[in-house]
C-alpha cells in the first residue's frame, strides 16, 4: 500500500496489505506530512484510521517485532562468539 491503493487489490491481498507494518507506517507518514486527508479511503470516503490508532498500530507492530527478533539475535550472537 506503499505505492498503490489497497482498494485496486484482490481481496486475499487486501487483508495481507492492510495488516501490514509497512501499511501503518506508510500511512502515518502521509498523516504526518499531508494531514488527515491523505489516508481517506477513495472508495467509502472516510479515514481509514486516526492518528491515535496509527501511532498505537506503529508501536504495537515495532514492539512485537523487537520481541521476536531481539532474542533470536541475540541467540545467534551468543552462538557464533
Amino acid at each position: 500500500s506503499a505505492f498503490v491503493p489497497v482498494v485496486g487489490m484482490s481481496p486475499f491481498l487486501q487483508v495481507i496489505a492492510r495488516n501490514n507494518p509497512i501499511t501503518h507506517w506508510c500511512n502515518l507518514a502521509r498523516y504526518l506530512a499531508v494531514g488527515p486527508g491523505a489516508i481517506i479511503d477513495p472508495q467509502t470516503h472516510v479515514s481509514v484510521n486516526t492518528f491515535h490508532e496509527l501511532v498505537a498500530l506503529s508501536v504495537g507492530w515495532i514492539v512485537v517485532l523487537l520481541l521476536i527478533f531481539v532474542p533470536l539475535a541475540n541467540r545467534l550472537y551468543r552462538r557464533l562468539t
